[in-house]
């Protein structure tokens, strides 16, 4: 009994050792290649020794609000609804923390298994029994070379939060300004139809009193009827838009009464030299793409060592009956020893794999920054010709179109004009003002885009 107790004690000495030894490589220091990145924690670590970057903050899970004969929005509050509401920030918030733990696991050095090197004898008096453990030594720093480039990963998960972060802030703001140019819309066809109400009812009471002739009345007749078609069909449009709004925002069955807002408020000036230095450097895609050479530079590195053989080693011990004449039993020793032979196979394929990899995502993130730089040149031409015509509407085309509608007016009233400039300063309002309100439209939902570009977290 207290031979085997010895032989206990023995095969315990022996499955530390490996471990001692393990704890000793984990502490070397990192390759030159894989340059200043942060040294990953030791297995036995906390998890709190692993948060390297903050987390980002997720969207509190809530009911959405209750309302009844709709609510009235700010921009403000639209943009705070869909940061509380919107599954997408969950979903990007649940992809950094996948990416968290993939990290926090690839750098986990291997378990120690069970491995006696040395077959059972079961044969009575005679049988022999052995116990013993391998461990798996990793070397040449290739688990902090994984958990590096998990670490990457996880950088570029959180730059994909920010992306779509700003991706929904740009998207609920332009459909906003959709929503506000659509209520501009319907009270401008509104005072239209008010308009040509008033017009037709002067021409009923001036045909009965025989001033004018049949058509007068049957002319403005018919552009009434069309304004109200109009005002019906924008009423219709404002809703579909409202409806788009409260689905952008996450909460699909939100009914919005109105658009607190001003359509005709003074729109910003964006300079494009800032814009295209800002777009091309630091918009969170182009950090993400230069994530993504970083990471493939350390798996350049990863494939690079991944020749030089692991080592297998560990104790083990065997007893059974003795030769001897006392008839004890017998009792060995021994310490495994294994690493497989890099002869054929050196990853040569996957080391030049690995490094196409690297030149792919150089050219990627400049293929990335010349597609952004096109973007602004886009957003920023057609925002300067929305700005520019709404202001020259606003300022200039659309008094002259009132005034002049109101002069026709009066001269038709008191009989000094007849039907026809009537009709075309009618006309001519009712367009000069659609192409007012659809400019401003353009121009406020290409300034969002521009501040989506620029990650501007208050806009206007």
């Amino acid at each position: 009994m207290v031979r085997l107790r010895e032989i206990v004690a023995c095969c315990a000495l022996f499955a530390v050792m490996p471990l001692s030894l393990l704890a000793q490589t984990a502490q070397q220091r990192m390759p030159s290649a894989a340059g200043s990145l942060p040294a990953p924690p030791r297995a036995e670590a906390p998890r709190e020794a692993y948060e390297v970057v903050p987390r980002p903050a997720a969207p509190p899970v809530v009911a959405a609000p209750a309302q009844a004969a709709g609510v009235s929005l700010s921009l403000a509050e639209a943009c705070d609804m869909a940061m509380r509401y919107n599954p997408i920030l969950l979903r990007a918030s649940a992809r950094v923390e996948s990416a968290r733990g993939t990290a926090w696991q690839a750098g986990i050095p291997p378990n120690p298994r069970w491995d006696t090197n040395n077959p059972y004898i079961f044969a009575g008096n005679q049988s022999q029994y052995s116990a013993g453990f391998m461990q798996e030594l990793v070397t040449k720093g290739k688990l902090q070379l994984d958990r590096a480039a998990a670490i990457q990963q996880v950088e570029q998960a959180r730059l994909e939060f920010t992306e779509d972060w700003f991706g929904l802030l740009t998207a609920v703001r332009q459909q906003f300004f959709r929503v506000l140019a659509g209520e501009r819309r319907v009270a401008a066809l509104a005072e239209l139809v008010d308009i040509a109400t008033n017009s037709q009812t002067v021409a009923q009471q001036k045909r009965k009193a025989g001033t004018v002739a049949e058509s007068d009345v049957l002319l403005l007749t018919v552009e009434l009827q069309q304004a109200r078609v109009a005002l019906e069909n924008a009423r219709t449009q404002l809703a579909g838009a409202q409806r788009a709004l409260a689905a952008t925002i996450g909460v699909a069955d939100l009914v919005i009464r109105d658009a607190v807002g001003d359509l005709a408020a003074n729109l910003p000036d964006f300079d494009e030299e800032f814009v295209r230095g800002f777009v091309a450097n630091q918009n969170a895609q182009v950090l993400a793409a230069r994530r993504e050479i970083v990471k493939n530079r350390i798996l350049l590195r990863r494939a690079q060592v991944e020749p030089f053989p692991n080592l297998n080693i560990g104790p083990a011990i065997a007893w059974g009956p003795s030769s001897s004449s006392s008839g004890a039993p017998g009792t060995q020793a021994w310490l495994n020893f294994q690493f497989p032979i890099p002869t054929w196979n050196r990853n040569q394929g996957n080391i030049r794999a690995a490094g196409a990899e690297v030149r792919e995502a150089i050219a990627s993130t400049g293929a990335l920054q010349n597609e952004l730089l096109r973007q602004v040149a886009d957003v920023l031409s057609r925002y300067r010709v929305a700005r520019e015509l709404a202001q020259r509407i606003g300022r200039e085309i659309l008094p002259t179109a009132v005034r002049t509608q109101r002069l026709v007016r009066s001269g038709y009233d008191s009989g000094e004009t007849d039907i026809s400039p009537l009709l075309q300063a009618q006309r001519t309002l009712t367009q000069v003002n659609l192409t007012y309100i659809d400019a401003l439209e353009d121009a406020w939902t290409s300034a969002s885009e521009l501040a989506g570009l620029l990650q501007l977290e208050r806009f206007p």
